[in-house]
Formats: structure tokens, C-alpha cells, sequence
């Protein structure tokens, strides 16, 4: 009676194991929104947990209410989307490339976050759309070695903010924070 006990449980436990391999994901969905290329805002819910996150860069899941199916969107389907206080936007490398970049601050100066397939971390950029300078409209790269640097012509007209910088530490949110503080001047200037 022992041994059929002990041969039903080892059968139990041998066969009542899950399978082995890479566990499947669920999928996480927050309130969410996206701008197609065409017409309004639509408001939904965005897969969050992407198993490679530079795809957030390139493509994202959408669904209108909770249970419905999500489908793809690509760069060539919307123009922005966003989650939380994630924002993307479509941006122009190039004449043949558009993908989506994160917007860490959105005004006079523009911060962008992006990451290519296969990157480690991302790489961040700053543009000035709006200004005379030819090479300030086009993107520029960041280093995060000598980003205060290379911040320096953008940020000229206010330079006590970016004095304020921290010039050995490339830390994302506070040069969203400062380069918000910068565009801040200009927004209220430009209202009144």
C-alpha cells in the first residue's frame, strides 16, 4: 500500500510539473492614448510590459477597452502615443526613417530619449525646431560624458540654468527638469 502511494504521488509530481522553457509574459496594460496620422486622439490602453523594450521605439499594442483584442501599431499607423507620463512621438532621423522617441521635455528645446534594437540603454537627444541656426533644428546626439557642453548653445540665453547642470553625472530627469525650467521662460514670455 506504501509503494502504490509513493508511486502515485512521484506520478502526480513528475507529470503535474509545468513545462520547461521561457514563461510566457502577460500582458500589462495601462490607460493609455494614441495620435493616428490622421484625426483625433484615441483613448485606450497600452501593453507596457514589452519583452525588448527598444520595440516601445519602433512599434506599440493598443486596445480601446479592457479585454478587447490589442492590435500593432507602427510608425507609418500613428503619430504619437503615450502612458503614465511616457510620451512618444514620431521623429524624423532622416527623410527615409521615422521612429518613435520619448519626450522628456516638449517647448523651445526638445528632449528626446531613443533606443535602437539590441542597445543596452538608450541614447538622448536635443533639438531647437524653431530656431534660425540650421544645425540646432537637425537633432544632436548627446554624449553623456560632455552633455553640459554640448547643451551650452541651447541654453545660452538662460545661463543660470544651465550652470545649474550637474557636469559629471548624465542623470535624465533633471536635465528633462532643467531644460523644462528653460522652456518655461519662453512659454510665459511668448503668452503675454
Amino acid at each position: 500500500m506504501k509503494k502504490m502511494l509513493f508511486l502515485t504521488l512521484m506520478v502526480a509530481f513528475v507529470y503535474g510539473q509545468p513545462e520547461k522553457g521561457a514563461p510566457k509574459m502577460v500582458a500589462d496594460f495601462l490607460p493609455g492614448y494614441y495620435v493616428p496620422l490622421k484625426g483625433d486622439t484615441v483613448k485606450g490602453e497600452i501593453q507596457i510590459n514589452l519583452e525588448n523594450p527598444a520595440m516601445a521605439y519602433q512599434s506599440f499594442s493598443f486596445r480601446t477597452k479592457p479585454g478587447a483584442k490589442a492590435n500593432n501599431f507602427t510608425t507609418k499607423k500613428a503619430k504619437a502615443y503615450g502612458f503614465g507620463n511616457q510620451h512618444y512621438t514620431l521623429v524624423s532621423f532622416d527623410p527615409q526613417t521615422q521612429v518613435f522617441m520619448r519626450v522628456w521635455a516638449r517647448g523651445r528645446l526638445m528632449f528626446y530619449e531613443y533606443m535602437e534594437e539590441g542597445a543596452k540603454e538608450p541614447v538622448f537627444f536635443i533639438q531647437e525646431p524653431a530656431s534660425e541656426d540650421p544645425e540646432k533644428k537637425e537633432l544632436k546626439k548627446l554624449s553623456k560624458l560632455h552633455y553640459k557642453r554640448e547643451l551650452k548653445p541651447y541654453m545660452k540665453d538662460q545661463p543660470m540654468i544651465w550652470n545649474d547642470l550637474d557636469k559629471f553625472n548624465f542623470v535624465p530627469e533633471k536635465i528633462a527638469k532643467s531644460i523644462q525650467e528653460f522652456n518655461s521662460m519662453y512659454a510665459a514670455s511668448s503668452t503675454e
